[in-house]
């Protein structure tokens, strides 16, 4: 198959295919580099937009991808041939060509032991109660968050944020600087490409001071699906956020949180 057509498929970077797919199977960076045998580092490294796997590499985490589940069932063609598309536009050195026959019989080895597959990657994200393994639902309202389609930069930080919220389990994170530097574009951009691995994302602005009452009773109603009626009291609503938290992977951003200090 000629590349020039296969990389014209997609606009989406590869760093950015990368992390949504690895999001969407649960895997950390740790756990995906482990089935590849290479270093977290590399792993990192892809999704800071530094490097860019060779035709071997990229086999192998489309392969690991698929297994783990970061490949949609029925689209796994069209998604592993816009992460090749994306090294090839990305990387001049690349021209291998994408295999379709190789991905035919991988997704057909899937099919036929998908348990078998996926042990060897390890476990998946554990589905939230009451919600099926493999139906995890995804809900998200961006407020006032700012469209970061032209962003650009900031792949170090980015990184690092990626790693914090995503392989260390880190609870909470702040983004501090004098205004004006892009610290809400930064936070906005982060949202957006971890999103995937988080089954609620609810961003509120506070620039005007917003009573804590009223943004804590919005992010209730809509992480717990407007089935938990707000009760009374802000340490009585900051606990009730805090506890629907734990039982729903969820990211809650508070752009210009300063203002309420």
């Amino acid at each position: 198959m000629d590349p020039a057509p296969l990389a014209e498929l997609a606009a989406e970077s590869f760093r950015g295919l990368v992390l949504r797919h690895r999001g969407r199977a649960g895997l950390t960076q740790r756990e995906l580099a482990t089935s590849l045998g290479v270093s977290r580092r590399t792993v990192q490294d892809w999704e800071a937009g530094l490097s860019h796997p060779s035709a071997e590499g990229l086999e192998a985490l489309i392969a690991a991808l698929l297994a783990a589940g970061g490949l949609r069932v029925g689209h796994e063609r069209d998604e592993a041939r816009e992460l090749w598309a994306a090294v090839l536009r990305e990387t001049p050195r690349m021209r291998t060509p994408f295999d379709d026959g190789w991905l035919a019989e991988l997704v057909a080895a899937r099919a036929a032991a998908p348990a078998a597959v996926v042990s060897v990657v390890g476990e998946a994200m554990p589905a939230a109660a009451g919600v099926e393994a493999g139906a995890v639902e995804h809900g998200q309202d961006w407020g006032e968050a700012p469209a970061v389609v032209g962003f650009v930069g900031r792949g170090t930080e980015l990184a690092s944020l990626r790693a914090w919220l995503l392989d260390e389990g880190c609870r909470l994170a702040a983004v501090l600087g004098i205004g004006g530097i892009g610290k809400t574009a930064l936070a906005a951009r982060l949202a957006q490409e971890v999103a995937p691995a988080f089954q609620r994302l609810y961003w509120r602005s506070l620039r005007d001071a917003l009573p804590s009452g009223e943004w804590l009773a919005g992010a209730i109603g809509f992480l717990s699906d407007q089935q938990q009626v707000p009760p009374e009291g802000e340490e009585a609503r900051l606990e009730s956020v805090l506890q629907l938290l734990r039982e729903r992977r969820g990211l809650l951003v508070l752009d210009n949180f300063e203002t309420v200090l």
